[in-house]
């Protein structure tokens, strides 16, 4: 097949659908964390919103990867990708458990009511 003496193969449906949930796993993760760190209370907002601001705010993690990238020469690997990721989770959860947040998200969700 052409490319694969240089590492590139055909995808198939089943590495696509796996590309994709990966992709929203490294960037919902993160900023539902940080949407969490930025909004602790549930009255706040409605759990549609809290995901449709977990996605915004998880393109952060692309946007500092490029940017140290720029700037400071960073190689984009495993390696940075996975620190950035670790970075911002924990400072989401930091942030979360700082501004009087429940670390157990269950009691969280059934304790206050809108």
């Amino acid at each position: 097949m052409v490319g694969e003496e240089l590492g590139w193969y055909p995808l198939d449906g089943w590495m696509i659908s796996l590309l994709i949930v990966e992709m929203l796993v490294v960037i919902l993760i993160p900023g539902f964390l940080l949407s969490l760190a930025l909004f602790p209370k549930r009255a706040a907002m409605s759990m549609s919103e809290r995901l449709a601001l977990s996605f915004g705010l998880g393109l952060a993690s692309p946007f500092i990867l490029t940017l140290l990238n720029i700037s400071l020469g960073v190689r984009v690997n495993f390696i940075s990708s996975t620190i950035v990721f670790l970075f911002l989770s924990a400072l989401g959860i930091v942030l979360f458990l700082n501004r009087g947040g429940n670390i157990n998200l269950l009691e969280w969700y059934r304790g206050e009511k809108a």
